[in-house]
């Protein structure tokens, strides 16, 4: 099918959308997955269980107390992965806020600002702004974050405790 081009394709979660992510962008750190539904490596290379891995690296991360000052203060934008039936359950109030399904980010994040701000109601982040990524737990962001820190967000972070960190943290 991709002989020529070495592509890696994973399944997220059970809305199963699919990633295609060519190699091109000479990803450093393992891919993550959110659950371990379905996995295909187009390559010669396998895909093991030790690549699906929430980053928690505090150089890459936030925890809740930093994700509520910022999202307050409106210093970073934060970019929602999770899947639209997950962020009909409460999102984070935060003011510069875009939902990109994890299926969607890498052809979101190719594309011109104005498609983007016409497809996601939001403005594309610069490379040079401070990008923050979450999920429901964390994995599916890492992968995010992983990816945009490839295409030149270098001051991307995770939310690595997600919307399951910050619903806890209402209570």
């Amino acid at each position: 099918m991709l002989a020529s081009t070495r592509n890696i394709i994973a399944r997220f979660g059970s809305a199963g959308a699919f990633v295609r992510v060519p190699s091109a962008l000479n990803i450093k750190q393992p891919l993550v997955h959110h659950k371990p539904v379905i996995t295909k490596c187009l390559s010669t290379s396998t895909v093991t269980n030790k690549w699906f891995t929430k980053e928690t690296r505090k150089e890459y991360t936030l925890d809740t107390e930093q994700m509520k000052g910022l999202a307050d203060n409106d210093k970073i934008t934060l970019v929602d992965v999770r899947e639209p039936y997950e962020v009909y359950g409460g999102r984070v109030p935060a003011k510069r806020y875009v939902h990109i399904p994890l299926g969607f980010f890498y052809g979101a994040w190719q594309s011109s600002e104005e498609d983007f701000e016409k497809k996601f109601g939001a403005k594309k982040p610069k490379p040079d702004e401070e990008v923050v990524f979450m999920c429901r737990g964390g994995i599916r962001s890492t992968f995010a974050m992983q990816l945009a820190q490839d295409m030149g967000y270098s001051k991307a972070k995770n939310y690595p405790d997600g919307w399951n960190g910050w619903e806890k943290s209402l209570d």
